[in-house]
């Protein structure tokens, strides 16, 4: 019950934009758009029913479920999970963002979506960069690859490593929103997040860490 009450401002968040889109429901036009390019353009589109209440109501579910499944972890420790939390939050402003994004453009508001989410994504890997190297050993939580999970060692080594790199990914993010923009930035960066700890891991196992 804790955990669950954990959810309940994530999901306020969540509520807001649609909210907002029930009090201008007729003013939205029948199809909006769900999907945006890398460039921030829109290039998917739904009915407005499906774009204002199914990405809110996953996103939801997602994070009613997270904790849930969390706790199911055999090396589960109650109140050690920041990463967890860091990431309910930043979830449940990306989708309060993504559901804003569809109501203005649909209104013929222009925004900037690929500012706002490098933004919000560079935020994000700052936030969970920096309690990363905090994140106990789990099943569920952190870089979970055979050799960390087998070295306590490896698994601290590791996260001490991917909590600097995640750091400072998140502030090429921002650098990148702030400066040239490059749409791609999000995909290139994260997978450099992600890869380089992973090979920094196997070559501290190939030494027997």
């Amino acid at each position: 019950m804790k955990d669950l009450k954990k959810c309940i401002m994530p999901i306020i968040f969540i509520l807001l934009p649609v909210a907002y889109g029930l009090l201008i429901y007729d003013k939205l036009p029948s199809m909006m758009p769900i999907h945006f390019n890398y460039q921030g353009v829109a290039d998917g589109f739904a009915t407005k029913n499906f774009a204002l209440f199914f990405t809110p109501a996953v996103f939801i579910v997602l994070i009613i479920l997270l904790p849930i499944i969390i706790k199911a972890d055999p090396k589960y420790q109650s109140g050690k999970n920041m990463v967890l939390d860091v990431a309910i939050y930043m979830l449940a402003l990306i989708c309060a963002f993504l559901s804003a994004a569809m109501i203005a453009v649909s209104l013929g508001v222009d925004i900037d979506v690929n500012f706002i989410m490098n933004m919000l994504m560079g935020a994000m890997l700052m936030a969970i960069g920096n309690y990363l190297p905090k994140t106990n050993l789990s099943y569920m939580v952190g870089i979970r690859l055979p050799w960390t999970l087998n070295s306590e060692e490896n698994w601290k080594r590791t996260h001490r490593f991917a909590g600097f790199i995640w750091v400072l990914a998140g502030i090429m993010m921002i650098v990148n929103a702030l400066t040239i923009n490059f749409g791609l930035a999000i995909i290139v960066i994260i997978s450099i997040a992600i890869i380089v700890p992973g090979v920094y891991s196997y070559l501290l196992y190939r030494k027997g860490i």
